[in-house]
Parts: C-alpha cells; sequence; structure tokens
C-alpha cells in the first residue's frame, strides 16, 4: 500500500472521583483539536500536543508516504469524571468526521485510559467500539495509553494493539508514538499481533509504580528485555485508584508479532511477579512534624544537603487542586527559611501580586476562591518577588520543549516561605516553573512541590533522591489507598480483601491474531 490513509483521534485525561464534578462549560482543556486545527497544533511549539503524537506523525513520514486523516483529539487537565453529556457530545462529532473521511487504512488513537463519566465507567472502551463500528473489523487500530490507564475487555477486543508508557515518570512519550507508527506499517501491509491481557487485582499506591527504582522497576525491565520493542510489546498499567472502576488494578498486555504461546505465557509471569509486589513495603512517608523539622535544619545549617518535600496527596497530575495549605502553613509558623514552595493555585493571589508589582507589600489571602477541607484558608503578610505571564517552556526531561501556559504567576514570600501561585492549576513538572518568577534556584534550602512523582525527572538533577521525602497529608491524591471511598471496583481486591488469595494461570485472556480478510 503506497500511501494509506491514517485516522488520528482520543480524547485524554485522568479522571478522579474525589474532586467534585464539574458543569460542562466549566470543564477546561489545554488542547481541543478538529481536524486540520490538528496537524496545525502538531507543527505548532505553543500548542499543547502530545509527544506521543508528534512521534507518531514524524515516525510516518520517515517511513514512507501516508495520508493523516485527523479527526479531533482533546487533552485535558486532570480532574472530575466528564460530564456524560459532553463525553456524548465529543463522541457523537468524532463519529460523524469518521464516516465523512471516507474509507481508512488505520486509525491511530491517543487517549489515556484512565477517562470516565459520571456514568459511562469504559469512556474509552465505548470509543474504540464505536470507531471500530465505523470503520470495519480489518482496519488496524492502534491505541497509546498512559502508564497509569486501565484496561478493559473491550478495549482490547475492538483494537488490534494497545501500547503503554514505559516509564514514570513518563519520559518516553515519543518513543511510544514511533512504535505505533512501526507497528501500523507492519499492520497496514497484512501483519497482526497475537495478544494476551491479564489484570493483577491489586490497587497499587501511585507512588509505588517508579521505574526509576523499585521493584515494579525491576519487573517492567525484566518483561523488556525479554519482550524487546520490534519483536512485540509490553504494556504493563500500573492504573488510577482514584478511577473507581470495575477495571481498576495492575493490567498487563502483551503482543507478539508469532501465533505461539509467548504471549500468553509472559503474561502470566508478569502477573505473578506483580501479584507478589503487593507485599513489597513502600518507602514510608514523612509525618508532617518530621518534615518541617527538617525543613528548619536545613535553612539554619547551609553545610547540610538542600531537601525536596513531596506533597504526593495534593498532586495537580491527578486531579487534585494543588491549594492546600497544611505544610505551607506548619513552615510558616515554625519559621524555616529558604524555602520554596509550589506552583500553589490561587489565581485571586495571583492578580493580587500582579497588581502590587515587583517588591509590593499585601496582605496575601489564600484559597478565598474556594476554601474545602482539602483547601483551608491561609492569610499572612507578603511581598512580591517575581512575577511571570505563565508561559513557560518546559526544559526537563518530562515534556522537554512543550509550552504550559499557567496563566499570571507571581513569586509571593510569606516569612521563610516562597509560594510559587499560578492562576492556571498544574503540577510540579521542571525548574523552569521556579526560576520563571526569578527563583534563585541554586539558593534552594528547601524545596515543597505538588506532585506525586513526575517531578523527579527535573528535580534529581538539583536535588539528590536520597533528600527527596514524600508527605502523606490530607488531599484528593491520597497515597492511601484505604482512604478511597470506592464504589464501583470489583471485589476481591487487594487492599481492600487482604487475605485474597490469587492465581494468574486461570486468569489470562487470549486474543489471537486477526488477519484481515
Amino acid at each position: 500500500m503506497s500511501s494509506p490513509r491514517i485516522a488520528m483521534l482520543g480524547l485524554f485525561s485522568e479522571c478522579n472521583v474525589l474532586v467534585p464534578l464539574y458543569s460542562v462549560e466549566e470543564y477546561g482543556w489545554l488542547g481541543l483539536f478538529r481536524g486540520a486545527e490538528i496537524e496545525q497544533a502538531i507543527e505548532d511549539p505553543d500548542a499543547f500536543m502530545a509527544p506521543e503524537v508528534k512521534g507518531f506523525v514524524k515516525r510516518m513520514g520517515e517511513t514512507g508516504a501516508w495520508e493523516p486523516v485527523p479527526i479531533l483529539l482533546g487533552y485535558a487537565a486532570s480532574g472530575p469524571p466528564l460530564p456524560e453529556a459532553l463525553f456524548r457530545s465529543l463522541l457523537a462529532e468524532i463519529i460523524e468526521r469518521l464516516k465523512a473521511a471516507g474509507p481508512l487504512d488505520g486509525v491511530y488513537s491517543s487517549t489515556h485510559g484512565s477517562m470516565r463519566t459520571d456514568q459511562t465507567l469504559d469512556l474509552e472502551g465505548v470509543l474504540y467500539s464505536e470507531v471500530r463500528d465505523v470503520v470495519g473489523a480489518d482496519v488496524p487500530m492502534i491505541a497509546i495509553l498512559d502508564l497509569h490507564g486501565k484496561l478493559s475487555h473491550q478495549m482490547m477486543a475492538k483494537t488490534d494493539l494497545v501500547i503503554g508508557y514505559h516509564t514514570n515518570p513518563h519520559i518516553d512519550m515519543a518513543e511510544r508514538g514511533i512504535e505505533a507508527a512501526d507497528a501500523m506499517r507492519r499492520m497496514v501491509a497484512g501483519e497482526r499481533m497475537t495478544r494476551a491481557a491479564v489484570r493483577v487485582p491489586m490497587i497499587a499506591s501511585p507512588t509505588g509504580l517508579s521505574t526509576v527504582r523499585g521493584t515494579f522497576a525491576d519487573i517492567y525491565r525484566d518483561a523488556l528485555q525479554e519482550l524487546p520493542v520490534g519483536r512485540g510489546n509490553v504494556t504493563l498499567l500500573g492504573g488510577f485508584p482514584y478511577l473507581d472502576t470495575p477495571f481498576n488494578g495492575l493490567n498487563i498486555s502483551i503482543a507478539t508479532w508469532s501465533n505461539g504461546p509467548e504471549a500468553r505465557d509472559l503474561a502470566t509471569r508478569i502477573a505473578h511477579r506483580c501479584w507478589e509486589m503487593r507485599t513489597t513495603p513502600l518507602p514510608p512517608y514523612t509525618p508532617l512534624d518530621e518534615a518541617s523539622r527538617m525543613a528548619v535544619r536545613a535553612g539554619e545549617d547551609p553545610s547540610l544537603p538542600p531537601i525536596c518535600l513531596a506533597d504526593v496527596a495534593d498532586n495537580p497530575g491527578g486531579g487534585a487542586r494543588g491549594n492546600t495549605t497544611f505544610i505551607l502553613r506548619r513552615l510558616y509558623e515554625d519559621g524555616a527559611q529558604g524555602v520554596v514552595l509550589g506552583p500553589f493555585w490561587d489565581p485571586a493571589v495571583a492578580a493580587e501580586a500582579h497588581k502590587a508589582g515587583i517588591g509590593g507589600r499585601f496582605t496575601a489571602r489564600f484559597n478565598t476562591i474556594e476554601p474545602t477541607e482539602f483547601a483551608e484558608p491561609f492569610e499572612a503578610d507578603a511581598e512580591v518577588t517575581g512575577l511571570s505571564d505563565g508561559n513557560i517552556r518546559i526544559s526537563g526531561d518530562l515534556g522537554r520543549g512543550m509550552m504550559l501556559k499557567h496563566g499570571p504567576m507571581a513569586a509571593v514570600k510569606v516569612g521563610g516561605v516562597t509560594v510559587v501561585v499560578s492562576t492556571e492549576r498544574f503540577q510540579t513538572f521542571s525548574m523552569d516553573q521556579f526560576e520563571c518568577v526569578g527563583v534563585d534556584v541554586a539558593s534552594i534550602r528547601t524545596l515543597v512541590v505538588k506532585s506525586r512523582g513526575h517531578f523527579r525527572a527535573s528535580i534529581e538533577n538539583y536535588i539528590d533522591p536520597a533528600n527527596i521525602y514524600e508527605l502523606a497529608l490530607h488531599g484528593q491524591t491520597t497515597p492511601d489507598i484505604l482512604k478511597v471511598p470506592f464504589k464501583n471496583v470489583q471485589r476481591p481486591i487487594y487492599p481492600l480483601d487482604p487475605d485474597l488469595s490469587w492465581d494468574p494461570a486461570s486468569c489470562v485472556r487470549e486474543y489471537p491474531a486477526r488477519l484481515p480478510g
């Protein structure tokens, strides 16, 4: 086939049931592109476009002629479940555009894997099913998923390949797009993959899913060595606990270009190792009192190395608001010096700081817009030390080159704590988010980040990993799985059912190669 026509579509977000629902009008999109807008956004360095999409398009162009058929791509910040009406509207538009596109030779989907609405629990499965009904059984469909996504039977049955990120922090997104393009080339030429999938009945804490170090990292590394890219695909989806669906768990998908039992056998072995991982203790969380004492000591003694305190329970990357004040208040009251905290989401404080100007002083009243049990008000005299328009080009390994539009930002100093406030919610990705408001990174004695783990891709270049401490405070991304009020997970499941015994041998589901015609 000289010039295959490949549709590009998808919806991407991460849905947290602990976050209050938005209305259709309030649901914000980092990027919502239709038709030709997709190709324009791929070329626009200021547009929010997933690196895997750019990697896919670039690789397809490098490997021969092809005709991209852009349909609709939507990227929303992590937040609550989508309103059902919003999803159905976008789905109808995708299907309408697909039907109008005419015959296709392939479908590429950029989807997170942890999306749902207040009514539809398997959003990706419904999307893939509707798309399959339009394009037909023979057209190859490849979907890329976040490592924190889920995997349902419907998602597997309606696609020919799912590819999950291999890294957490996610620094391989473009590489997964390249992998998808290479697989698409083989599939449009007539090849198909033999696949196997299994759900391990275990809800893993997000802090235990690093692929840099730890048990999960060892399992993933060994699996990729056994089945490297080119021979097949290994996808381990750690899941997103706050999604609360029957598909929660640790999902494994193995795909090979051979027709033998390799996929089933490898899936079974990996599932065994993942199940054994449930008893591996996580690094202990640092209590608030101890965290504050360490910060005070770091500020008093310049011979001590700088430290980083990760407020993992208030991670905007998982849907939290990024505005809890528990650690801020304690560090302020205990007199810690040389502290930088952020980004902290507070549009009102950011606006007041811009009004006052650099050097200006005002009473910073945090959380006046949205005081909740998670975001208690906090008030202190503040000095403005830096301002920015919030348009930040990321230079770190995660999202390198991506433009993040935080809206007006400011650095306001309250006591010995410099709080970097932003108008839009973003987790901590990079030191760029602090340097843009004039923070001298070298002078930081304690860095407090609103993030679960993606900050490590950049911060570990400045602060030794041994000096990074995770806090388990109150928040909408609590790492304590037992605090999540699950309603829809499939029981029994660990750790909700700690005495559960499980054997993957009878649970692996096989998906034979579905040859065209």
